[in-house]
C-alpha cells in the first residue's frame, strides 16, 4: 500500500521508545496539547532536535475542549485587551491561510436590543477596531431590525433594534493539534502519546528527565539541554515536580450539543449575557449545534463536567436570545474543560470578576533552561510557540529561523473548495481512499447518518497514532460530539483490537472505558 502519510502509529511509538536514552536531545517538550504541538513544530523546523511527549493522548485536555474558534475575541476589547486581541486577529487571518482547509471563516451575528449591554454604538465602535485588526480585509455589517428579522428569523424579535455581523473563524481544536503533530513528526520530532514525565534532575549541561510509558509501565531516562513546560492546566503539576510556586488559576468551560434538526442555524450567533459580563455563542457544527460557553472556578482538572447548574444557566440564555425554545431534553451531550489562566493578583470573587480573568500568556524561564509557558488561547497558540522558541535562542543556536509564519501547516497550500472528506484531511484525503481499497471496505459508514467512514479509523490508528478507540472517537473525529450511539463505540472498538491485536479482554476493558467517559459527560447535568 501507497500513502502520502508517513507511518505514525503505535508500532512508531514503541521503536522510538526504546531508542530515546541513546539519544542526545536538544529540548524535551512536556505536553501534547495545541502549545506543545506548536513548540515541537516551530523547534524542529528550526533544525533542533525535539521530544515531545504527552501523558495522555494528543488533544486530551484544554485543546479538544475550546469552542473551537479561532477568532480575535470581541469580549476582550472591554476589558481593553487590545494587544491580545490584535495579536489574535493577525493570527487568524494567518492562520486562515496556513491552515487551510481546517481552519474556516464564518459569520457571527450579534443582536442588539433595546436597553441590553453592549448598546450598538458600543459594538460597532469595538467591531470597527476589529476591521482595523486585521486590516479591513473585511468589514462588519449592521442591519436592521427589519432586516434581521428576515434573515434571521430564530431570533427573539421583543426589544430588536437589528444585528450586526461580523467574521471570525472555526476549527476543529484537535484536528488542529493531530495535524501540528503530524507536521513535527514529519519534520523529525519525536512526538509520543502515554509517555509521562515523572521527575527531573537538573545537570551542568542541561536536565535529565525520567519518562514513564503509560501503557508498559517502563521508565527511562533522557537527557536534554533544554526543557518546555507546555502541560496546560497540568503544568503547576510539573513546576510543582520543580518545587515551584503555582502560576495558574483554573476555570471550567462548558459546552453543550443538540441535533442541528432541533436547532437549525446555519450561522454562529452571539449571546450576551450583561449580568454575568460574559457572551455565549450558539455554532452549528456538522449534524449538531452546540452552546457555550460557561466561566466558573475549578480545582481539579479531573473534577471538569458539566452540571445541571451549568444546563439552566445555558438554556435560560439562549431561550432569552432565540424564539425556538431549547428544552432540557433536546441535549444528549455535553463537553467541559479547564482553562489554564494566569492566576491573577488577588482572587476572583463572583461571575463577573472570573470572566475578567486575562486570556494573555506568560513564558517563564525557571530554572535556567527549563521553560514554562502558561495560559494564552487555542488562537494564538502558533504565535505562543514561536515567542517561546525564540526564548531557547538565548540558550542554544539554531539553523535556521522560524519557519511557521509562511510554511503551510501540511507543507503546501490547499488549493480550492474543500469536499466534506478534505476539511478533515486536506492533501492527505486520499489516504482514507488508500485505507478504504486496501481493506475492501467499499466506503463503508461507521454509522449510516454521518459521513465518517470505517478507513478513517485505520488511518487514525496507521497514520495519528490513536491507540485506544476513545482516541478516535474523541480526537481524532466528531463522532463522540454528534452521536452517542454503544454500537459505534462497538464498531470502533473491533477494528482497533483487530488491527492492534489485542485479545477480547482488552476489547471488553477498552469498550467499559470508553462507555465510562461517554456517561461521564452526560450523567452530571441529567
Amino acid at each position: 500500500m501507497e500513502f502520502i502519510s508517513p507511518q505514525f502509529s503505535f508500532v512508531t511509538r514503541e521503536e522510538a521508545w526504546k531508542t530515546l536514552p541513546q539519544q542526545k536531545w536538544d529540548v524535551v517538550i512536556i505536553g501534547g496539547g495545541i502549545t506543545g504541538a506548536a513548540c515541537a513544530r516551530d523547534a524542529q523546523l528550526r533544525g533542533l532536535k525535539v521530544l515531545l511527549v504527552e501523558a495522555d493522548d494528543f488533544a486530551s485536555g484544554t485543546s479538544s475542549g475550546s469552542s473551537k474558534l479561532i477568532h480575535g475575541g470581541v469580549r476582550y476589547l472591554k476589558n481593553a485587551e487590545f494587544k491580545l486581541v490584535f495579536t489574535a486577529i493577525q493570527e487568524r487571518e494567518r492562520l486562515t491561510r496556513l491552515y487551510a482547509p481546517f481552519v474556516q471563516p464564518i459569520p457571527f451575528v450579534f443582536p442588539t436590543y433595546t436597553r441590553k449591554f453592549p448598546p450598538r454604538w458600543m459594538l460597532n465602535m469595538g467591531l470597527h477596531m476589529y476591521d482595523a485588526f486585521s486590516g479591513f480585509n473585511e468589514h462588519h455589517q449592521n442591519l436592521t431590525r427589519n432586516e434581521s428579522i428576515e434573515r434571521y428569523p430564530l431570533l427573539e424579535d421583543k426589544g430588536l433594534t437589528g444585528s450586526i455581523v461580523y467574521r471570525d473563524a472555526f476549527a476543529e481544536d484537535y484536528r488542529l493539534v493531530i495535524e501540528l503533530i503530524k507536521s513535527a513528526h514529519r519534520s523529525g520530532a519525536t512526538c509520543l502519546n502515554r509517555v509521562a514525565a515523572v521527575s527531573f534532575e537538573n545537570l551542568n549541561s542541561g536536565f535529565r528527565t525520567r519518562l514513564q510509558n503509560r501503557l508498559s509501565g517502563k521508565e527511562c531516562v533522557v537527557d536534554s539541554k533544554l526543557i518546555i513546560n507546555c502541560a496546560g492546566p497540568f503544568s503547576d503539576s510539573i513546576r510543582k515536580l520543580l518545587k515551584l510556586p503555582e502560576k495558574l488559576y483554573l476555570t471550567q468551560g462548558v459546552h453543550f450539543l443538540v441535533p442541528r434538526a432541533k436547532f437549525p442555524i446555519q450561522e454562529a450567533y452571539v449571546i450576551s449575557d450583561p449580568k454575568q459580563d460574559r457572551i455565549l455563542f450558539a455554532i452549528p457544527w456538522n449534524s449538531t449545534t452546540y452552546f457555550g460557553t460557561t466561566d466558573t472556578p475549578v480545582k481539579e482538572v479531573k473534577e471538569a463536567r458539566a452540571t445541571k447548574e451549568d444546563l439552566e444557566y445555558v438554556i435560560q440564555e439562549v431561550n432569552k436570545a432565540f424564539n425556538l425554545p431549547l428544552r432540557k431534553e433536546d441535549v444528549f451531550q455535553s463537553w467541559a474543560a479547564v482553562r489554564p489562566l494566569i492566576k491573577p493578583p488577588e482572587k476572583p470573587e463572583g461571575a463577573k470578576s472570573v470572566s475578567k480573568v486575562s486570556r494573555e500568556h506568560e513564558i517563564i524561564e525557571e530554572p535556567e533552561g527549563f521553560f514554562h509557558v502558561l495560559g494564552g488561547k487555542l488562537t494564538s497558540h502558533r504565535e505562543m510557540a514561536e515567542e517561546a522558541i525564540d526564548l531557547l535562542g538565548e540558550r542554544i543556536s539554531f539553523a535556521r529561523d522560524c519557519q511557521t509564519q509562511d510554511l503551510p501547516l501540511q507543507g503546501q497550500f490547499f488549493e480550492g473548495e474543500a469536499n466534506d472528506l478534505e476539511r478533515r484531511y486536506g492533501i492527505f484525503a486520499p489516504d482514507i481512499a488508500a485505507w478504504d481499497k486496501a481493506k475492501n471496505l467499499g466506503r463503508m459508514k461507521i454509522t449510516q447518518d454521518l459521513p465518517i467512514t470505517a478507513a478513517e479509523i485505520y488511518y487514525a490508528i496507521h497514520h495519528e497514532m490513536a491507540i485506544d478507540p476513545i482516541d478516535f472517537l474523541r480526537r481524532r473525529s466528531s463522532l463522540y460530539y454528534e452521536k452517542a450511539d454503544p454500537k459505534i463505540i462497538e464498531a470502533v472498538t473491533k477494528i482497533f483490537a483487530q488491527e492492534l491485536k489485542h485479545d477480547q479482554s482488552w476489547y471488553q476493558a477498552s469498550l467499559k472505558s470508553s462507555e465510562n467517559i461517554y456517561a461521564w459527560d452526560t450523567e452530571g447535568f441529567k
